[in-house]
């Protein structure tokens, strides 16, 4: 595997990460809170910078959707 794609992080490092389930990790993405990357056909894969973004949306620092 390459360096970007061992950078990714999986579903259940980000919800360790945020304190929360993976099931509301994935509901993030739906909502637009969070943004993966698929890897395949049903593999999704994280940035870290979403993840810190995610946070600060949940902080109320930023809105979801407003991608930089």
């Amino acid at each position: 595997m390459s360096d970007a794609v061992d950078s990714l992080l999986k579903v259940q490092d980000v919800a360790a990460i945020l304190n929360v389930s993976t099931r509301t990790v994935e509901r993030m993405v739906v909502r637009k809170v969070l943004r993966c990357v698929a890897i395949g056909h049903s593999t999704k894969r994280y940035r870290r910078a979403d993840v810190e973004r995610a946070m600060a949306v949940l902080a109320g620092d930023v809105q979801p959707g407003a991608w930089l």
